[in-house]
């Protein structure tokens, strides 16, 4: 690809989109634009550069397709894709309506590259038991830059993704964790533990770590919730609204 010109070095980059090396440190931070590494010499995709393309429009999909590998995004943005009409999204920069649908496209391609995983376990635990099965498991495959809590209420609320499918217990006493998972990683990353005590029609609720987030403890009203996945999702549409109002 190097030799060809398909991918070309950072100077001749610059100099085809009429850019100082400043910007392109700020259209890199953005994810506007992306480089590959080649023997160690990182090297652009001479299309983000190309004068016939809509540079705006383009450097629009890129940042969408941030969660993404660099070679997969270049393979992505150059590749017909059936959704697409076997166009590639570099085809659809000049038609509101084609663009449209590439920034779609690119948005649920960029979702497949990570999961979110909430998982429950009855007790209080902080640290997620590694020699007991969970009571339930969902995931959802999810932009790993949209926030935590709405992300957990995704993994909760999207069918197909969950076991076991029920019917579900009572569950007085129980911790809930969130994890995140990227294409490629072998173990994944914890983001946020719950432990939640159902008692009588209150609703306690203590996070024991969760980033970006201050609340400890609090205490909601129960409602006519039964079964521990209620509860659960009651108690994470509560902290995603409580992060929306911050």
């Amino acid at each position: 690809m190097v030799a060809n010109g398909e991918l070309i070095a950072e100077a001749d980059f610059r100099e085809r989109l009429g850019i100082t090396p400043r910007r392109l440190s700020e259209l890199l931070a953005d994810g506007s634009v992306f480089a590959l590494e080649v023997a160690g010499v990182e090297y652009y995709p001479a299309l983000l550069a190309d004068k016939r393309h809509d540079h705006k429009r383009l450097q629009a999909i890129c940042r969408i397709l941030v969660p993404t590998p660099a070679g997969s995004r270049l393979h992505f943005l150059s590749s017909g894709r059936g959704s697409l009409g076997n166009r590639s999204p570099v085809e659809m920069l000049d038609a509101d309506d084609d663009f449209k649908r590439a920034c779609q496209a690119a948005t649920a391609w960029a979702a497949e590259w990570s999961r979110t995983v909430v998982k429950m376990y009855e007790g209080e635990h902080e640290v997620e038991p590694a020699d007991v099965e969970p009571l339930y498991t969902a995931a959802a495959e999810v932009d790993p830059r949209r926030r935590l809590w709405e992300r957990a209420s995704e993994a909760l609320h999207v069918h197909g993704h969950e076991w076991p499918l029920g019917p579900y217990p009572e569950a007085r006493t129980f911790a809930l964790f969130v994890e995140r998972q990227a294409v490629g990683d072998s173990a994944p990353t914890p983001e946020a533990c719950v432990q939640i005590l159902v008692v009588g029609e209150l609703i306690r609720i203590r996070i024991v770590a969760a980033p970006g987030t201050t609340l400890n403890s609090q205490t909601i009203a129960a409602g006519k919730h039964k079964t521990f996945v209620d509860v659960a999702k009651q108690v994470i549409a509560h902290l995603l609204a409580l992060s929306a109002g911050r």
